[in-house]
């Protein structure tokens, strides 16, 4: 006659063994390289991009009374897609280092594209990077963004200076350059 003690024994240690496996498993990840981050920028650009579709679309029906902007609001925050004043340390050495700098021609767009430079944290980086882009000959204006800080439109007349915004842009040192879909100029 089989008693059942054996089996939770054995269903104990196996438990232990899958445990030590488990740990193991975790104390090697620590070793091992970590996979790289997906580009800061592209997330945040698609992160804003999903903002400005609740803030500016349609507004569709809240789903259980659940509120998606506070969530993307958030993920904004903890992704780091703000533009903090220590980003944006050599903004007046590039923009002596590209003049003379004229927009790009090309084609017209169908109607001006609202390209989000960046989100700054600070009326005097607003005031900046308000001066860096009309010095690079675009118009450019701001828009107060609750809970985040105030956001940076430029506006492009042409593919090649949506290109040229976005690059400039992260180049200067502004995180999630991107054209947004909702936001016109």
């Amino acid at each position: 006659m089989k008693t059942k003690l054996p089996a939770l024994t054995q269903r104990r240690s196996a438990g232990r063994g899958l445990a030590a496996l488990v740990a193991l498993a975790l104390g090697l990840g620590g070793c091992a390289p970590a996979a790289a981050p997906p580009d800061a920028g592209a997330t945040c650009a698609q992160l804003f991009g999903q903002l400005d579709a609740i803030d500016f679309g349609p507004r569709p029906a809240l789903v259980g009374g659940f509120d998606f902007r506070q969530s993307l609001v958030a993920q904004i925050q903890q992704r780091k897609c703000l533009t903090y004043t220590r980003n944006l340390e050599g903004l007046e050495a590039l923009a002596a280092s590209l003049a003379p700098h004229a927009p790009p021609g090309g084609p017209a767009l169908g109607r001006s594209a609202a390209v989000q430079a960046g989100v700054v944290t600070n009326e005097t980086d607003a005031g900046r990077a308000r001066a860096f882009f009309d010095g690079l000959g675009y118009r450019v204006r701001t828009q107060g963004s609750q809970r985040l800080g105030t956001r940076v439109f430029v506006e492009a007349r042409t593919a090649a200076q949506v290109q040229d915004i976005v690059g400039v842009a992260g180049q200067a040192g502004f995180v999630g350059a991107f054209p947004s879909r909702w936001v016109t100029y």
